[in-house]
């Protein structure tokens, strides 16, 4: 412990006390501490923070807390660090029938339970930070069910954030040609579905090279 507090008040100028502060309030059980410290760095410049040293670290300590630890703990912590972190891009993607929801409801004075099922869709949070279709559409306003079982869904899955967010539509190769296809016929269509596939691949590719730069 001490040796963190060395080195804040060495390179960072702090105060003995602030130092022990920064320490035993948020940093005593950090083991990698040199990768806190870039952490604190990226976040200053990436989240613009304004104040002393002091005061930047004790916001960078809270939320890196919030980054690390408990927004996998505490599910209203993390919708606001899921809406703050993210914004106009896409976030999440769900596969068809990996979960389901229901809920209750009246029809004909009797009550029914709906049951739904997730689809094949990419989420993303939009400029109001609001979760929503890729055509801009709030999934709460839409379908406010749906969105409390994608949430919890999304809570339990965070490792999956920014994953699988491209999907391709790949056609499957025939192994042998049918009875009634003859061999040249057979190689011919073999041969448009695999320019057909490279195709998806490159435009894939080069969407994901325009991300990168």
């Amino acid at each position: 412990m001490q040796k963190k507090i060395d080195y804040l008040t060495e390179f960072l100028n702090l105060s003995e006390i602030q130092a022990k502060h920064i320490v035993v309030r948020y940093l005593k059980d950090i083991k990698n501490f040199e990768a806190f410290i870039d952490f604190y760095f990226d976040t200053c410049l990436s989240e613009k923070l304004v104040g002393t040293t002091f005061e930047k670290l004790r916001m960078v300590c809270k939320l890196a807390e919030i980054e690390f630890k408990t927004r996998f703990l505490d599910k209203e912590v993390f919708k606001k660090w899921l809406f703050s972190k993210y914004k106009n891009e896409p976030v999440f993607r769900t596969f068809e029938k990996e979960f389901s929801y229901s809920y209750e409801k009246y029809k004909n004075n009797q009550k029914i339970t709906i049951i739904g099922e997730c689809v094949d869709a990419l989420y993303y949070v939009n400029n109001f930070k609001e979760l929503c279709y890729k055509d801009g559409e709030s999934i709460l306003n839409h379908n406010p069910h749906f969105y409390e079982a994608l949430i919890d869904f999304i809570f339990k899955n965070q490792n999956r954030l920014g994953k699988d967010l491209v999907s391709i539509e790949i056609k499957q190769v025939k192994q042998i040609p049918s009875l009634e296809q003859s061999y040249l016929d057979f190689k011919n269509e073999q041969k448009k579905l695999f320019f057909e596939n490279q195709s998806k691949f490159k435009a894939n590719l080069n969407l994901n090279l325009r991300e990168c730069l």
